[in-house]
């Protein structure tokens, strides 16, 4: 919705393979008749080829199953010479730290991709040639805030998909271990104030369709 309203689109579809979060994208977005939601897979898109002008996945098309299907997929339903635009988490910084912390304590089950691979510059270009051209990775910041380390983790942990789901499945103890570890790791981030500020890495991909 916002990517449509920033270039001004005619008309914008959002996809997301999880009912619920199409729910709450569909309630968000009533009134506006330039947006539409589909149920879809990024490795399977429901559309036909040559559909659209941009495609854009902010941290979603990274935990596709596969990602030379998606990147197909992407490519098949763009006009040449359509332009591409993901956010992308690096595997290290920062964000590498976060998620070495939190795999100490949970398993998160395969999707047969590390997400976090297309962080990588050499693998994102490899994944999206030939089908792209004029490949760039910028890297940029996707700040999180909160009140405190504490709840700082708590939004983590119980809003971030794989991760919270995984939490979920904790025993009491072992939640508790996490919960302590993680205010841990958040405390170098902590303003004078005791406001949590983390700037997280990222990588924005832009490309072109070939």
């Amino acid at each position: 919705a916002e990517a449509a309203r920033a270039v001004g689109a005619r008309t914008a579809v959002g996809i997301d393979y999880a009912p619920m979060m199409l729910a709450v994208a569909q309630a968000e977005a009533r009134g506006d008749r330039g947006l539409r939601y589909a149920a879809a897979d990024a490795v399977a898109l429901p559309f036909p080829p040559d559909r659209f002008d941009v495609v854009v996945s902010s941290f979603g098309m990274i935990f596709a199953s596969d990602p030379v299907l998606a990147v197909r997929e992407a490519a098949r339903v763009l006009r040449r010479p359509g332009r591409l635009g993901l956010l992308v988490w690096p595997p290290d910084g920062s964000i590498g730290e976060y998620q070495r912390v939190v795999f100490r304590h949970i398993e998160i089950p395969s999707s047969g991709n590390d997400p976090f691979l297309w962080g990588v510059p050499a693998q994102a270009r490899a994944w999206l040639t030939p089908a792209f051209l004029n490949i760039e990775l910028v890297q940029i910041e996707v700040p999180f805030e909160a009140d405190s380390p504490e709840l700082a983790w708590r939004r983590l942990a119980t809003a971030t998909g794989r991760v919270a789901a995984a939490y979920a499945e904790l025993s009491a103890d072992g939640r508790a271990r996490l919960d302590e570890e993680m205010a841990r790791f958040f405390e170098p981030f902590r303003q004078p104030g005791g406001r949590v500020f983390w700037p997280r890495e990222a990588f924005m991909v832009l490309a072109r369709r070939a």
